[in-house]
């Protein structure tokens, strides 16, 4: 299997696979953190976290609940840190 880099044709060797998975692996861990303190010290998952960190920064701190299609898709979309990355 071939991945591409910023250029057509740049192809990322084993080293930078290698650097790719550290860099996954670290973000686990420190969101597996950021959940376990915030669920220990405040009783709230890191999800519930973020809903009220964008209701503080919003406008009037009010958001529009969007439609369950719209804000499926936007989290389907989103990479799921705490999933671990599959072995190569």
């Amino acid at each position: 299997m071939t991945l591409t880099a910023g250029e057509p044709g740049e192809s990322v060797g084993s080293q930078g696979l290698a650097v790719w998975r550290m860099l996954q692996q670290a973000q686990v861990r420190i969101t597996r953190g950021l959940e376990a303190d915030l669920l220990v010290g405040h009783d709230l998952a890191l999800a519930s976290y973020d809903v009220l960190l964008r209701l503080s920064e919003a406008s009037e701190r009010r958001l529009r609940i969007e439609r369950p299609g719209r804000a499926g898709a936007a989290l389907a979309q989103r990479p799921d840190p705490s999933r671990r990355p599959s072995p190569a």
